[in-house]
């Protein structure tokens, strides 16, 4: 193109009017600004900074593109490093691609518009502008289109690299050092995330043994697209002991059980339809490294204790294990309900009559049922219990110990096969 037009440039009248067309630039920029704002969502409501920004801009386009044109050829590299620079800012304001290069194309167009609407009287200098400036500006933009596509897609690759670095260090700090609050805060803020405001940690824990790394790359894609699932643009991840960790924002004012109750639902389609099928576990809200870090040990937690006392769930809540949790870590009170166990293992049929107890609820009816035994044999074997014990049935602190005491059972019993 630049060839044609040396061979055969511009015209007298026809580089009068490209002179003309560029000593009015600033005017051609407020009617290229106007446009913009008429036409693409992403500029109806630019900040004064940044409209001032986007019509200086076009005053150099206008320059640029009236300059190329008058000279016979494209703008040489160096001419163009101002268009890199502009489009390494819009893509900073957060200005998606598509919408960049929509507003070259509408600008190039509002050039070539007033170009057009100054020489339709003059038949000659209108077949003119029709044999070679319209291939000139299908070139130019080209060029133009090449240089900020190039450069925003190099920004953004540069973004995604350091926001995995920030991530990655916050993952560090969470995990192996989160005593250290002032950075965590940093990082935290450098992410976009609010280190004050209260997360709970997910643990994602694959029921099939070492899936390849890009199946959780697909869970996390899968799970960040439920509706309502995180309000932050993209929470804390990172991989942990072969499992997927996530921090996800609280609701403010949101009840726990109402929390729970809509996290249950949320997550369903996931569990469901998953790409890896998977265990979950969810930590209680906390705020700060230190508890951040905790409410990840209780995610992983939840799914250890979960799995073995309701193998038929797969999804946990710490605060469903919280007791069984405390409970464990306590070697005197695990000797404690130990004892209790040890009371009645000498007769297997009161530990299943027990277990059956809990089960159904104290309903007797259901108890002797799901036993098969007769009503009566059924109280024999409980006044045996509370025999044995020295229990009273009939009180609830009793009947807590109880309970806890078969669940440490169930958490001691191995388990056959999973991960």
């Amino acid at each position: 193109l630049t060839a044609s037009l040396a061979e055969a440039p511009l015209s007298p009248a026809l580089q009068g009017i490209v002179r003309t067309l560029r000593a009015e630039r600033h005017a051609l920029s407020d009617r290229m600004l106007d446009t913009l704002r008429q036409t693409i969502p992403e500029y109806h409501s630019l900040r004064d900074d940044v409209a001032r920004d986007v019509f200086d801009a076009g005053v150099r386009n206008a320059e640029l593109w009236y300059d190329a044109l008058a000279a016979c050829h494209m703008p040489p590299p160096d001419g163009l490093e101002w268009v890199a620079d502009f489009g390494r800012r819009r893509c900073e304001q957060g200005v998606t691609l598509a919408a960049l290069l929509h507003a070259y194309r509408i600008g190039t167009r509002v050039y070539l518009d007033t170009l057009i609407s100054r020489v339709h009287t003059e038949p000659a200098v209108a077949h003119e502008v029709l044999l070679k400036v319209s291939p000139f500006v299908l070139g130019y933009g080209d060029l133009l289109s090449q240089t900020i596509s190039e450069v925003y897609l190099d920004q953004r690759v540069g973004e995604a690299r350091h926001r995995d670095r920030l991530r990655e260090d916050l993952f560090g700090i969470v995990c192996h050092q989160p005593q250290l609050d002032a950075a965590f805060d940093d990082a935290a803020r450098a992410l976009g995330l609010d280190p004050q405001a209260a997360h709970h940690a997910l643990v994602l824990r694959p029921i099939d043994a070492a899936p390849q790394p890009h199946r959780f790359d697909a869970l996390r894609e899968q799970l960040l697209s439920l509706p309502g699932i995180c309000s932050a643009r993209e929470p804390l991840w990172g991989m942990t002991r072969g499992q997927l960790a996530l921090w996800l924002d609280v609701g403010a004012d949101e009840a726990s059980s109402a929390r729970e109750h809509r996290l249950a639902d949320t997550l369903a389609p996931l569990l469901r339809d998953a790409a890896l099928p998977v265990q979950i576990g969810i930590g209680a809200p906390a705020s700060g490294a230190p508890a951040w870090h905790h409410t990840l040990e209780q995610a992983a937690q939840a799914v250890d204790l979960g799995q073995r006392l309701r193998p038929e769930r797969r999804l946990h809540f710490y605060s469903s294990v919280a007791l069984d949790a405390t409970v464990t870590a306590s070697p005197e009170m695990v000797a404690s309900l130990q004892e209790l166990i040890d009371r009645l293992a000498a007769e297997p049929q009161l530990l299943e009559t027990l277990q059956a107890y809990f089960d159904q609820r104290q309903q007797l009816k259901a108890v002797a049922a799901v036993l098969g035994i007769h009503r009566n044999t059924l109280l024999h074997r409980l006044e045996r219990i509370r025999t044995l014990l020295h229990a009273d049935l009939a009180d609830m602190g009793w009947l807590a110990r109880l309970h806890l005491a078969l669940r440490q059972r169930q958490l001691r019993v191995p388990r056959s096969g999973g991960n």
